[in-house]
């Protein structure tokens, strides 16, 4: 992977999106004081009820997947996956509440597939629509080698069955919450990326979330602005080789 390290103001973007107290609430504020131990308590691993949900061993078998079985994913495979990360659960005037938790249901998030090995569709690139709860075709099959150079030379991302990438649309979020609603935005996309994660394991899948490429050739691919909306994240998907 090519070296694209850069001096980022990480602290400067922290400190324009803290929030700080009024004066007159300083009296709230508990000074600093160091750790001081005075009890422990051993938690013990039985008697979960969970365990009945297979929650235990979905969280205890989750782990990046970075080889793949060369077998498609099934369209039913995928719509489970897609119900996962943005379900519709309910209705609560306007908002569709969904499988994931986002600031304020303002729900910045969108989903893009990049098909590579699914079952009754066409290769290419899909814009999920969450309220229809389909799939729309915005783009042909996109050649290995571009793939490949907007991920960094990372190749087993073309082994995958299908690539889920996640954009933002800031201004959902940012004219409710400002500009600290940006660090929310990002949180509502690792949301969505765990809950594929267990997915993909209840059903035999595995996967490995991906953070490094290049934006604007990315933004590009989907046909994004990469201001209004701009590619945040992105998983490679697949079935597990079970040999």
């Amino acid at each position: 992977m090519p070296d694209n390290k850069k001096t980022t103001p990480t602290p400067g973007f922290l400190e324009s999106t803290k929030l700080t107290p009024p004066p007159d609430s300083q009296k709230y504020l508990i000074p600093d004081q160091p750790v001081s131990t005075t009890e422990t308590f051993c938690l013990k691993k039985s008697g979960w009820k969970l365990a009945e949900a297979r929650i235990i061993g979905l969280m205890q078998n989750r782990r990046s997947l970075r080889t793949f079985a060369d077998k498609p994913l099934s369209l039913s495979d995928l719509s489970f996956l897609l119900w996962t990360t943005q379900g519709v659960t309910a209705r609560r005037g306007d908002q569709f509440l969904r499988t994931s938790p986002s600031a304020g249901a303002t729900y910045p998030i969108e989903t893009y597939l990049l098909i590579n090995r699914v079952m009754e569709l066409k290769n290419g690139i899909y814009h999920f629509n969450i309220r229809d709860f389909s799939l729309e075709l915005i783009g042909g099959n996109i050649p290995k080698e571009q793939v490949q150079h907007t991920f960094l030379q990372q190749k087993f991302l073309l082994e995958s069955a299908v690539i889920f990438i996640w954009s933002g649309v800031s201004a959902r979020t940012t004219q409710r919450y400002d500009e600290r609603g940006l660090r929310y935005i990002f949180l509502d996309a690792g949301h969505l990326c765990q809950n594929l994660l267990l997915g993909a394991e209840a059903i035999g899948c595995g996967g490995c979330p991906v953070a490094s490429f290049y934006d604007d050739e990315l933004n590009t691919l989907l046909g994004l602005d990469g201001s209004r909306e701009s590619a945040l994240y992105a998983a490679a998907i697949g079935k597990k080789n079970m040999a």
